[in-house]
């Protein structure tokens, strides 16, 4: 997509058809970091050699320009993602959908493992990082993508992953605000232009610069960045902190007016279905979190035991990162605590005799009146927690679908 002027680049954008707009893969913010990295390094580093090939006809002139425009799009739409008002409430995914999801992802799994294209073999890698309802959707996508281009006889099973991945989806974004819902569209269609510009751009990059290793990354080798560092994490180290020094030096140096450090929520472009599909369950019962009570200060901290396995109704949470160190663990009490309050959480995993301590704040609340199905407690958010724990803790989110909750 390249073009003379910024009006013609919206016009294109504007004419992809709605039934085109795909997800990204990658965390935009930092997918048009790097772009913006790249842009640079080319501006200042490599623009005699562009200017040639560019004379020839090798690349449009406009492809620098376009693809900062495209970037810097990103960038501002993921503005409104971290800014936007949200009323976030605790989402369970219904049982028969998770298990049709899981199960439809390991179908496509085994159809493309009889493939030996690298450009598969490294997604199968990448898959099997994944935890999380958004990785879930993410995966369904992808590989339904994968099916159509390199196993079209295989169109059906395509077409069935992407329905289930639209059906998760109508769940995950239900409390959307109409802000965070022509965001998400905003995202979409500008991820459709962004995605061939870069990839063109980078690809040329490699070429031309065989000597600048690791400046022109492939969007696939940063997806692989993001989904080793969750696994990675820990209260002390963030994903998103680990992502960020493994990114390519032009992007570390980036100005700050593009970097306000590293993002707290992955801002997967998720597809908002243009109409509800027939949903293999009903809708998740509305929750809505008590109003903020001030905790008391004097208080002392309280210490819960928590058992976790994959059928407890205690279960791990996360928010739009997917990084267990940024979510937690919800509790199934009855007992009440205020938002904010402070608690120790002795965790007895997969039947261990040893508890494993974390500590954290409670975030948010489900009331006893949230729905039959779903029991009560609350979600606490990790502010300590071993290296340890949060793997043991990611290890369950791979084996059942964790709670999501958009904050």
């Amino acid at each position: 997509m390249s073009t003379d002027n910024p009006v013609s680049l919206r016009s294109q954008l504007l004419a992809i058809p709605a039934d085109e707009l795909a997800p990204p893969h990658v965390d935009a913010r930092t997918a048009a970091l790097v772009a913006l990295g790249v842009v640079d390094f080319v501006r200042h580093e490599g623009q005699h050699r562009f200017a040639e090939l560019a004379a020839v006809g090798g690349i449009a002139p406009s492809a620098l320009d376009d693809l900062a425009r495209l970037a810097e799009g990103l960038l501002r739409v993921v503005e409104v993602f971290e800014t936007a008002p949200r009323a976030p409430r605790p989402v369970a995914i219904p049982v028969e959908l998770d298990v049709a999801c899981r199960g439809k992802r390991a179908s496509t799994q085994a159809a493309l493992a009889a493939h030996t294209d690298p450009v598969i073999a490294r997604a199968l890698r990448r898959q099997r990082l994944s935890y999380g309802p958004i990785d879930l959707a993410v995966d369904l996508r992808a590989g339904a993508a994968l099916l159509t281009r390199h196993a079209p006889a295989l169109n059906e099973l395509a077409e069935e992953g992407r329905a289930l991945a639209g059906q998760l989806e109508t769940h995950l974004w239900a409390h959307d605000t109409p802000a965070l819902r022509e965001a998400r569209h905003a995202l979409h269609r500008l991820w459709c232009g962004f995605e061939p510009a870069y990839h063109g751009l980078a690809s040329l990059g490699r070429e031309l610069f065989a000597e600048a290793d690791g400046t022109f990354p492939t969007l696939e080798a940063i997806a692989d960045i993001e989904r080793q560092a969750r696994n990675e994490s820990s209260s002390e180290h963030h994903a998103a902190e680990l992502v960020e020094a493994e990114l390519p030096a032009s992007v570390r140096g980036a100005p700050t007016s593009r970097r306000s450090g590293p993002s707290s929520r992955r801002l997967r472009a998720m597809a908002t279905p243009a109409s509800p599909p027939a949903a293999l369950g009903a809708p998740p019962a509305p929750i809505t979190p008590n109003a903020p009570i001030t905790p008391n200060a004097g208080a002392a901290r309280a210490r819960v035991e928590v058992v976790l396995h994959a059928t407890s109704d205690s279960n791990v949470w996360l928010g739009f990162s997917q990084d267990i160190a940024e979510g937690g663990v919800f509790v199934a009490s009855y007992v009440d605590f205020a938002l904010g309050a402070e608690v120790d959480l002795d965790l007895l995993l997969n039947d261990r005799e040893t508890p494993l301590r974390v500590s954290g704040e409670v975030c948010w609340l489900r009331p006893p009146s949230a729905g039959e199905d779903l029991p009560a407690g609350y979600g606490v958010r990790l502010t300590e927690a071993s290296k340890q724990a949060a793997q043991l803790l990611t290890r369950l989110a791979t084996v059942r679908t964790p709670i999501f909750y958009d904050d």
